[in-house]
């Protein structure tokens, strides 16, 4: 199974190198646009490009989902890749020639394509280990991936002087070869009998108990997207980010997710999984209020930061188990699919709010988002004393 954790750990490696580039490539003079482009218009065009991804993710998820309960996760792995690395190149294209359409069908294909991963979490979850143990080992695969990203993308375009945007490709073509590198593991990988039993399964159903943790899961996708989108844009409106120092940002915030990835093991074994849930719903809401508030200190900024991440690396996997916990082995693909999709569905809104009109710099998201999860957590508690 290790072989599995190292694909989604490649997966979230491309990830974490395009997330820190694609603001830079916007907001500064080297990227796509003349410096006669207005602020306005950069906000709209960085709305765009993580609109159509996230369009994409709505359908890949469990449309890819779909296919891996039909013709196997191995196969439908290598075709995902596949279409990835065709986005890459025409994202590596559209830099060479400063072809922003071009750029944006490339994270269009990508988004489609980003089903890979629920397929491997989802191949994980057929091989009979204990559920919230899978997810947690793949949220710090997925960790892995997201720390060491940025990091290389922030070294690779930090130029000393202004040079043509077709420089910033190298990240791009290193993406293109992560993903050839996927493709040849998972091919080689050997997986038995990817494709599920149809009979003596109980059939799938999207009501009741699932539905409700579909809806709470969106909730928390759709305030951690909100967050996440505003942050790359602020820190280098406010503070003057350079790109390594998003990137190293970036790598440092994950970092501090993995360690707190690491005592989920350690709490759950002293509190019920819905108590460290509720308790996580909290901290996330109440470090999000503390960011809208004090975001303009850098120092009280980190520590809102640090608050809402040590929230998310509980309810991530703690919310992706007790879905998958719902249903069994059959339809695993569809679960996670379904639960991927929403997560798409989530950046799509808040990407539309970011081009709504909202301001960055007023951290008017980080309000919202901190209502939205404070008002969960509290109808939770009110559940648990009851």
């Amino acid at each position: 199974m290790a072989y599995l954790y190292l694909i989604i750990f490649f997966i979230t490696l491309g990830t974490g190198i395009i997330s820190p580039l694609i603001a830079p490539m916007l907001f500064t003079e080297n990227g796509f646009f003349a410096a006669s482009v207005t602020h306005e218009q950069r906000v709209y065009a960085y709305a765009l490009i993580m609109g159509v991804y996230a369009v994409g993710m709505i359908f890949s998820h469990l449309l890819w989902g779909f296919i891996a309960d039909r013709i196997g996760g191995k196969k439908a792995i290598i075709w995902a890749l596949s279409g990835s690395l065709l986005g890459y190149i025409l994202c590596c294209i559209s830099f060479i020639y400063a072809l922003f359409f071009l750029f944006l069908w490339g994270r269009l294909l990508d988004g489609f394509m980003a089903g890979r991963r629920s397929v491997a979490i989802a191949l994980l979850a057929q091989q009979g280990q204990n559920s919230s143990h899978v997810f947690r080992y793949a949220e710090i695969a997925n960790g892995m991936g997201l720390l060491i990203g940025p990091a290389v993308s922030g070294l690779l375009i930090n130029f000393s002087r202004p040079v043509p945007l077709y420089y910033y490709a190298l990240p791009l073509a290193i993406m293109a070869l992560i993903m050839i590198t996927n493709i040849s593991l998972i091919a080689w990988a050997p997986l038995k009998n990817s494709v599920p039993e149809r009979k003596k399964h109980m059939k799938f159903d999207l009501s009741g108990s699932l539905l409700k943790l579909y809806l709470q899961f969106f909730m928390i996708q759709l305030s951690w997207y909100g967050y996440f989108l505003v942050l790359t844009p602020l820190v280098i409106l406010r503070w003057q980010f350079t790109p390594l120092q998003v990137g190293l940002f970036f790598s440092g915030m994950v970092l501090f997710y993995i360690f707190a990835l690491g005592i989920i093991v350690p709490a759950c074994r002293e509190f019920a999984l819905k108590n460290l849930l509720t308790g996580a719903l909290l901290v996330t809401g109440f470090s999000l209020l503390f960011m809208f508030y004090t975001s303009e200190i850098f120092w009280k900024f980190l520590i809102g930061n640090i608050g809402v991440i040590t929230g998310m690396a509980f309810l991530n996997p703690g919310y992706m188990a007790q879905i998958t916990a719902q249903t069994d082995s059959a339809h695993r693909g569809k679960v996670v699919g379904i639960q991927s999709g929403l997560i798409g569905f989530a950046w799509l809104c808040a990407s539309l709010m970011l081009a709504s009109g909202i301001s960055v710099l007023s951290g008017q998201i980080f309000l919202w988002a901190s209502l939205l999860l404070l008002i969960l957590g509290v109808l939770r508690f009110i559940k648990l004393i009851n």
